[in-house]
């Protein structure tokens, strides 16, 4: 194979896509704090650890998405965000899935006011389900991931930490890509979409 061709079809490769909520800076500090104390009561090595440039809240995990669906996922989502008004959130309560005697993802929730972040949610399901993804029927659990444990691990008999009060105002929602590498996963927002706005563009790498 020529390496011409071989560019394009690095080019028509799929790209493994979710849609969330990007965090500012100050609530990332918040949960790295929260992470460090955690990190503290469980066995070392235990627990992966997200990093916190890596949190997002996501809204709906999408996986393996053709190149020329992620256009039509833009305009899809411009038009969904627009419909929806910027919110305040704040941080909540450590928890975990499936629960916390059984951890697998350590995680801290996110508090909404009136619904507004689950409407929000429903909308890009809609989305998702228009655009030929299967419908996701798991209840949606607003929360930001920590870490995850590791197989066969068994948790500290006691284990978590009040959660600082943070609060943050979400003002758009962005469709992101997620590389797989040696060190982790790397994330690369595709597009942003102003909540209550117009198309907010690519973004620029």
């Amino acid at each position: 194979m020529s390496g011409r061709g071989e560019t394009g079809a690095q080019e028509e490769r799929a790209r493994r896509t979710f849609v969330a909520i990007e965090l500012p800076d100050p609530v990332r500090r918040a949960l790295a704090e929260v992470a460090g104390e955690l990190r503290r009561q469980w066995p070392g090595g235990s627990v992966r650890w997200v990093r916190p440039e890596g949190t997002h809240l996501t809204l709906r995990f999408l996986g393996d998405t053709d190149p020329h669906q992620v256009e039509e996922l833009a305009d899809g989502l411009a038009r969904a965000a627009a419909a929806h008004q910027p919110m305040d959130l704040s941080l909540g309560a450590v928890g975990a899935f499936p629960n916390r005697r059984r951890p697998r993802v350590i995680w801290v929730g996110v508090k909404q006011g009136g619904g507004e972040l689950a409407a929000l949610q429903r909308a890009i399901e809609e989305l998702a389900r228009d655009r030929g993804w299967k419908a996701e029927f798991q209840a949606f659990v607003p929360h930001l991931t920590l870490g995850r444990v590791k197989p066969r691990t068994r948790p500290p008999a006691e284990w978590g930490i009040e959660v600082p009060a943070s609060s943050f105002r979400a003002g758009a929602v962005a469709l992101m890509e997620s590389l797989l590498k040696p060190t982790g996963a790397e994330y690369i927002q595709v597009f942003s979409a102003a909540l209550g706005g117009p198309r907010a563009g690519p973004a620029a790498h």
